[in-house]
């Protein structure tokens, strides 16, 4: 049965990967929270998971649009190639995203808000544009997550705290892990790339309770929460390790991402209330 060809309301939906968006409000919500933010200050936090979430739908939108070429050969059914989003149309909406994001901590007016605003518009159109076939692709997707919390840190006085330190720095292990891992995930991967990546993954996830303990926070529900997503990302990933097949990558690389929510809960009952 023929695919019914794909419309451009439903290819721009394609094209800012509706369901990963709630995994970038999920960092400031939860920066937000590990800085003591209450339920008064929803308006702020509300503001900046807004900026958030355009930064991270325009660099989305923007990798696909300078990776149209390519895609027309691994991934001929995207958007851009199959024809439904014209690729200047979304170079357009990539930008346009990320001045939305910048807006959005304008609005804010906090000094140093601004300053990490600037700085993660400034890394993703770096990824996106010159970094992304270099070495350094993975640890400047990486910086990008670790900004991303910064966002929600930056609004409470957590930037320079000891927690704030701790948590960027799991976070940017995390995500530089899993890009590693997906490095070549439209082909069969490389076992070694693999590996690194599932134990980058999974030992950032058993960080985080135990930097909690060390500094002064944790408990029982860290360890416990903790441990269950280190499992259950482990198993997936080691399953891509045995095959290396593209199938089996996309889907660890799926779980993965969306696991980031889980690790932001992971992280604030780590370090704060469990409730």
């Amino acid at each position: 049965m023929r695919a019914e060809p794909m419309g451009p309301v439903r290819g721009v939906i394609q094209l800012i990967r509706v369901p990963n968006l709630f995994t970038s409000a999920a960092d400031v919500l939860a920066g937000a929270l590990c800085a003591g933010a209450v339920w008064g200050d929803a308006w702020v936090v509300g503001r900046l998971c807004l900026a958030s979430v355009c930064f991270y739908a325009g660099g989305v939108v923007l990798n696909d649009a300078f990776d149209a070429e390519r895609d027309a050969v691994e991934r001929p059914q995207r958007p851009i190639p199959s024809g439904a989003v014209p690729r200047g149309t979304a170079f357009g909406i990539g930008l346009g995203l990320l001045a939305a994001g910048f807006g959005a901590c304008v609005w804010h007016s906090g000094v140093i808000t601004l300053w990490v605003g600037a700085a993660l518009m400034l890394f993703i159109l770096l990824y996106d544009w010159i970094l992304k076939e270099t070495f350094l692709a993975s640890g400047v997707m990486g910086a990008c997550r670790g900004l991303n919390w910064l966002l929600g840190l930056s609004v409470f006085g957590g930037v320079d705290s000891g927690m704030g330190f701790a948590i960027v720095g799991i976070v940017w292990v995390y995500v530089t892990s899993l890009t590693l891992f997906a490095r070549t995930e439209a082909r069969e991967s490389a076992r070694w790339r693999l590996v690194l990546g599932v134990c980058g993954v999974v030992g950032a996830v058993v960080a985080v309770p135990i930097a909690g303990v060390l500094l002064g926070y944790g408990g029982v529900s860290g360890w416990v929460s903790g441990g269950t997503l280190a499992v259950v990302v482990g198993m997936l990933g080691w399953r891509a390790v045995r095959s290396r097949a593209a199938g089996d990558v996309q889907r660890a690389v799926k779980w993965f991402v969306l696991g980031l929510v889980v690790l932001d809960a992971v992280v604030v009952v780590s370090f704060r209330d469990p409730l």
